[in-house]
């Protein structure tokens, strides 16, 4: 998971995605909340060299298809789920 999202953040250009998208999903993961079980609330892509274990779960599991839907395309949504 962190090495798709740092290509998709940081890659190459054929893989990275436009700064709009990235900027719109990190809009996403900043004001969403998550409720008091989990340990950390989300950050922005820009802070994804620091991302914890736990921020990697939550989008994975929790944020990332929802994060994701509109901003990805299809065939590379369908990979990720």
């Amino acid at each position: 998971m962190r090495t798709m999202l740092s290509t998709w953040n940081d890659g190459m250009i054929p893989f990275k995605l436009s700064r709009q998208i990235i900027q719109r999903i990190s809009n996403f993961l900043s004001s969403s909340r998550l409720p008091v079980e989990f340990t950390r609330q989300p950050r922005e892509l820009k802070y994804l060299l620091r991302w914890k274990a736990t921020e990697f779960r939550s989008f994975l599991l929790y944020l990332g298809p929802i994060a994701l839907k509109g901003n990805l395309d299809q065939a590379n949504l369908d990979l990720l789920l």
